[in-house]
């Protein structure tokens, strides 16, 4: 194939991109006494897999593949600030809340919670 040559996608497949919000306030289902760690749950598709993690205006977004076809489960997402304990689970990302650093967060997946029947 040259460079001008364009390959034809004929089935792109069934995974869309997907994000949530971590700082939702209707998500959140724990914090600690200083707020320092948070766990927040959401109902994804069950084969969700995390792709990236940003700060956003709105708060801590995690980017994530998924094909919306599979049935739903509640997932667990842990944030965590630097230094503090609860770093479990399986590591998303990190994210700088100013660029000089000062204020790190980490993200961790702590899995799947519960089914989801509707």
């Amino acid at each position: 194939m040259n460079m001008n040559e364009i390959a034809i996608i004929e089935d792109p497949g069934t995974h869309r991109i997907f994000n949530i919000n971590l700082s939702d306030p209707s998500a959140v289902v724990a914090r600690t006494m200083d707020g320092r760690v948070i766990e927040s749950e959401f109902e994804l598709p069950a084969d969700f897999e995390p792709i990236e993690c940003v700060l956003r205006a709105r708060g801590i977004t995690v980017w994530g593949r998924v094909d919306p076809t599979t049935p739903t489960v509640k997932r667990r997402f842990r944030v965590v600030s630097s230094g503090k304990h609860g770093a479990e689970g399986a590591f998303v990302g990190t994210v700088f809340h100013d660029s000089a650093g000062n204020v790190v967060s980490h993200v961790f997946d702590m899995g799947v919670s519960a089914e989801v029947t509707h």
